[in-house]
């Protein structure tokens, strides 16, 4: 039985099939709760991008990077059906709740209302890279996992504030702000990599499978590398200055806290600590983390 947990973190529905199931399933294909991560991050970008949150862009740019994300999602399942069958058996597609060729008429349909808003409303740099980055999507789950290392999601999935900032700055693609932001998506991902898919034996991390001690010291390097990243940025980014010194320390102070809570976490990622449910455990903490770390970034940037 498909418990509500189970069905926000797209990890299960229920298999009979009935409408009222078929409408469960729907809801679990898109991920919710993993998706939720990407409101602060978008509230981040969009605050370090001189957006105020009374502003009617801000919400366009929510409604694009949710419909994006819910795409991605699913993606992602109609390429890991066959994988699973065995690993997750109550997932809608893989027991065969929802049919193959719906979800992928689903992905059409909401992908393509995205692309044309983010067009439409923003820009066609914002739409062509969020089109690309659907695509690298499909080449990580399809390939790059696999063949190369589960890192490679991290470095595909650093580009998000990437696309989300050429939105309000489709010329300032090559400025560092940008890659800065990138740098620090690429060191919280990582993290969230070592946790979920480094406990799958059979998945490469970056073209060889590291040792747990490997995995646990790179985890630390990846939280510490957020930090740094996240501290600069506030000294390169187009800010609406002066920044009162009250914001940044109070800033400062919680990167430091969650910084510090994150890496408690490394003492899971030792080969006898590591467990399914300790696994689990770990990453709903690292998603707490990230979730307050962008959203840190918004209220400072935000508060008069």
């Amino acid at each position: 039985m498909a418990s509500v947990a189970d069905v926000l973190f797209g990890q299960a529905a229920p298999t009979e099939v009935s409408f009222r199931n078929k409408v469960i399933g729907f809801i679990s294909l898109q991920h919710v709760a993993p998706t939720i991560l990407f409101l602060p991050i978008t509230l981040g970008t969009m605050a370090l991008a001189g957006i105020q949150f009374g502003d009617p862009r801000l919400l366009l740019v929510i409604i694009i990077a949710l419909l994006g994300s819910f795409a991605v999602n699913v993606i992602n399942d109609i390429v890991d059906m066959d994988r699973d069958k065995w690993k997750w058996p109550q997932r809608p597609l893989s027991s065969g709740l929802i049919p193959k060729f719906v979800a992928a008429l689903y992905i059409i349909i909401i992908a393509a209302i995205a692309v044309l808003m983010a067009g439409v409303l923003f820009n066609w740099l914002f739409a062509t890279l969020g089109l690309l980055g659907g695509a690298l999507v499909y080449f990580y789950a399809q390939y790059a996992r696999d063949r190369i290392g589960h890192l490679t999601g991290a470095l595909f999935g650093g580009l998000v504030p990437v696309v989300l900032w050429t939105a309000i700055f489709p010329t300032a693609i090559l400025t560092p702000i940008p890659w800065l932001l990138y740098a620090l998506a690429v060191c919280q991902n990582a993290a969230l990599n070592f946790v979920n898919e480094s406990f799958d034996p059979t998945i490469k991390s970056l073209f060889i499978r590291f040792k747990p001690s490997t995995d646990m010291v790179l985890y630390v390097i990846s939280i510490v590398g957020a930090m740094f990243f996240g501290a600069i940025i506030f000294f390169h980014a187009p800010l609406p200055l002066p920044l009162p010194w009250p914001n940044l320390l109070a800033f400062l102070l919680i990167l430091t806290a969650i910084t510090a809570w994150a890496l408690t976490q490394a003492k899971h990622m030792t080969e006898e600590g590591r467990t399914q449910e300790t696994a689990k455990k770990t990453f709903m903490t690292l998603a707490m983390y990230v979730a307050i770390y962008w959203s840190t970034m918004a209220i400072v940037l935000w508060i008069k």
